[in-house]
């Protein structure tokens, strides 16, 4: 599996039991008023199951619930708010479905630290580790004396599962306002993995975060043998990785999305998405004038709430080879 992100600016115009948890990651920014923060997130749930989604949830704006939010430290109550949230993706292969919400609260004036986060039992079986997990985003609400302003965290996405082909070293990006990757050696047994980690920011010379933003996720290593080099690549008029561009609100923003396998006589079994809320995809189909490549069409229509943000929009293809 290979995977390109684009960054869209919206100008101001062991064995485990359970099986419907396929990660989460969390963060928040700042609001204008004191100790009042936007907590962001995104969940990940099997498909096959109560989180069922396809494009015409997607289109009609469907909300699903996903857990509650809890409070860890210096909250006036333990739980927060219900975790609901909007379908962005979905994966009929891997069988997940993926989702974006929001909330805003107000934290205790007497305080400037708090600890929120989610918590369960229910993860994909996996490799080795347990069923449950714990997600904790650490938050520290005072001005900062660099800045004169509250801290304001990264923002990142990945996709629930990162497909590893075995044998092979990968390199995997957390996509975002962040220059984080992770290597990984895959020479362990077949199967999925767990990998949980904390993003975190800090004044210069410091060693105390100013935040801590959870990510979880999954690694599927699969058997491959026709090379570590034999993902399936992007083609043009497909955006280069990385690739920025800005979109005025109530604008449309279009893209295709071209992949082809290296294997000879390999088709693509899947074009992945990983976006912000209302984007709609076409199905996969054959691209009419490159040989063995398949394509889907990607269209969204941006309404003001979302300017002035810095959105990621993710893609990723497989082929039936794995």
């Amino acid at each position: 599996m290979c995977m390109k992100c684009i960054f869209i600016f919206l100008a101001i115009l062991t064995t485990c039991f359970g099986s419907h948890f396929r990660g989460a990651l969390f963060s928040w920014r700042p609001k204008d008023i004191p100790n009042k923060i936007e907590i962001l997130y995104r969940l990940n749930w099997r498909r096959s199951g109560a989180h069922f989604c396809n494009e015409s949830t997607i289109s009609s704006g469907t909300i699903l619930a996903g857990g509650s939010l809890s409070c860890f430290k210096n909250c006036n109550e333990s739980t927060i708010a219900v975790l609901n949230y909007f379908c962005t993706d979905f994966s009929e292969t891997e069988d997940w479905t993926t989702g974006t919400g929001s909330i805003t609260y107000t934290f205790p004036s007497s305080k400037t630290y708090f600890e929120f986060g989610f918590k369960g039992a229910a993860w994909i079986p996996l490799v080795s580790g347990g069923s449950s997990w714990e997600m904790r985003t650490k938050a520290y609400l005072a001005i900062r004396s660099d800045t004169g302003r509250i801290n304001s965290p990264p923002q990142f996405d990945i996709s629930p599962i990162v497909r590893l082909a075995h044998g092979c070293q990968h390199t995997i990006g957390i996509p975002g306002r962040s220059t984080c990757t992770v290597t990984y050696d895959a020479i362990g047994t077949n199967g999925y993995y767990g990998v949980a980690i904390q993003v975190e920011d800090f004044t210069a010379g410091s060693t105390t975060p100013l935040s801590s933003a959870p990510i979880q996720f999954l690694i599927n290593v699969y058997n491959i043998t026709s090379g570590c080099n034999s993902v399936p690549e992007f083609l043009p008029p497909t955006r280069p990785n990385q690739n920025t561009f800005f979109v005025n609100p109530n604008g449309t923003f279009t893209e295709i999305i071209v992949a082809r396998s290296r294997i000879p006589m390999t088709d693509i079994k899947e074009i992945t998405t990983l976006s912000p809320p209302g984007f709609s995809k076409s199905v996969l189909r054959p691209y009419p004038s490159l040989p063995g490549a398949w394509y889907i069409d990607v269209t969204w229509n941006p309404t003001k709430k979302f300017s002035n943000q810095t959105l990621v929009f993710c893609f990723s293809a497989t082929d039936k080879s794995g």
